[in-house]
């Protein structure tokens, strides 16, 4: 049942008179800190939340973040684990759902929520769910094709299009997943697969249900990892020595002028590995690697050391992990995760041209992540700029360039580059700008990696173009 206070104010703003110069939402905003629903940042939600549409005199129910706010309301958060569960409506169960991304550095919150017209919800005109991301302070520059941008914290997750649209777009019912639905989409906006959502089913009155997994796995609780101490080829037991097992983490116990090395199965699909370093004692020399091939390595020392390793994975190959003392002495590092998850495969990614090889490996940046390869762009200088293009090919239907671009770890308060991006076509007679003076840099504000989601526009036929990247500053 309803807190008697929420629902006289539900009821006031019902019967609210045509004439009131107040909107419907001002009181439940000005006591429960609601957000504005109703703008690009928070997700436009339109007729799907109650302070979503400015003036109704029969609004729909609150969002259940807004529900939450008022205590009427509460998340839970799905175990880390294949689980089916089954999900009433809001206003009947009272019980929204989290599927958590944060294992990977921010990737944020993706809440599901069953709506169906009911007394609790009578702005609907059907039942389904309604998903979308709380993105916090990780908010992404997304800019659709008309040129319209915004940096949502909420962004709605639509059944009839792409997320690119939903913040310029006012939510309805057609936003709801309904029964019917051949896929639920679950990657992040970075490309993990860390959740999926099958066998989708809904009924009339709302109720649903749902089987979810979860596809990410930790390396370092696996049970088909093994470890191997020094040059042996027999496995070690893990918990007779080498690995030290504590509440949330892992410790490496090296061997003086000896290695620890890590080993797990390989899979098939196209993955994305994150290693979570809490702390070193000592000189640690880390990689990481895919069968005979090393991707990233880096020495720790316990100062300035990055936070977390972020290496794309092949399709093929064992996974491992090498950590090894080469100063003698006392060595550990203490791991906090180690997460091995699918990714999404990219169309086409942007790589190095023979004319400007500029790939660096290893590369460690303000958001205190180390990547095992970036595209580095050198500083040009004050007053110059610098480009490279690159050619790209482009296939029919809708696309979306997406970039993630920051400065080297480091980098002061005040230091920024402006990033410019344009396509022109293989003929050089038509040029279609995406992006412009875009600054990025560390400064105040949480943005000291920038990802950015850019809508392309749809071409008639499989086309080559060029990408053009444009950068002005004094950081690399």
């Amino acid at each position: 049942m309803r807190p008697p206070h929420l629902l006289t104010l539900l009821l006031l703003l019902g019967s609210a008179s045509c004439e009131t110069t107040t909107r419907p939402t001002a009181i439940l905003e000005a006591h429960y800190d609601f957000r504005p629903l109703a703008t690009p940042e928070w997700g436009n939600f339109g007729e799907l939340a109650l302070s979503g549409i400015p003036d109704n005199h029969v609004p729909p129910s609150p969002a259940g973040i807004h529900l939450r706010r008022a205590g009427w309301s509460d998340y839970l958060f799905l175990g880390l684990e294949t689980q089916r569960i089954g999900v009433s409506p809001l206003t009947v169960g009272r019980t929204g759902y989290v599927l958590d991304f944060r294992a990977l550095p921010g990737r944020g919150l993706m809440l599901l929520e069953a709506r169906a017209p009911n007394e609790g919800d009578p702005g609907l005109e059907s039942a389904g769910m309604l998903m979308y991301w709380w993105l916090g302070n990780d908010r992404p520059y997304l800019r659709d094709v008309t040129g319209r941008s915004s940096r949502p914290s909420l962004l709605r997750i639509s059944a009839t299009g792409s997320v690119m649209k939903t913040p310029f777009v006012p939510g309805s019912v057609e936003d709801l997943f309904q029964m019917g639905t051949a896929q639920i989409p679950t990657p992040s906006l970075t490309g993990e697969r860390l959740w999926e959502i099958q066998d989708y089913r809904v009924q009339e009155d709302g109720q649903a249900s749902l089987l979810v997994r979860y596809l990410a796995e930790d390396l370092l609780t696996s049970p088909d990892t093994q470890w191997f101490v020094g040059d042996s080829e027999r496995p070690a037991h893990p918990e007779q020595g080498p690995v030290l097992r504590q509440d949330d983490s892992s410790r490496l116990a090296l061997p003086r002028a000896g290695r620890l090395l890590m080993r797990s199965p390989g899979t098939t699909e196209l993955g994305r590995l994150f290693c979570e370093i809490l702390d070193v004692q000592g000189s640690v020399h880390l990689a990481v690697g895919v069968g005979s091939e090393t991707l990233l390595e880096c020495e720790l020392t316990g100062t300035g050391d990055p936070g977390w390793l972020q290496i794309d994975l092949p399709r093929d190959g064992s996974v491992w992990l090498s950590a090894e003392n080469r100063k003698g002495g006392i060595a550990s590092v203490e791991l906090g995760r180690v997460v091995h998850v699918p990714r999404v495969a990219a169309i086409h990614q942007v790589r190095p041209t023979p004319s400007f090889p500029v790939l660096s490996r290893n590369v460690h940046l303000t958001d205190n992540v180390m990547y095992d390869k970036a595209l580095r762009l050198p500083a040009p200088g004050r007053m110059a700029s610098n480009s490279i293009k690159c050619p790209v090919v482009l296939p029919l239907g809708s696309l979306v360039l997406r970039f993630r671009a920051g400065l080297g770890n480091g980098a002061q308060i005040g230091s920024t580059v402006q990033l410019s991006l344009s396509l022109t076509d293989s003929l050089g007679t038509k040029t279609n700008v995406l992006l412009e003076g875009h600054e990025i840099g560390p400064t105040l504000d949480d943005f000291t990696l920038d990802l950015g989601l850019i809508e392309i526009p749809a071409g008639e036929d499989v086309r080559v173009e060029f990408l053009e990247i444009t950068w002005r500053g004094e950081s690399d």
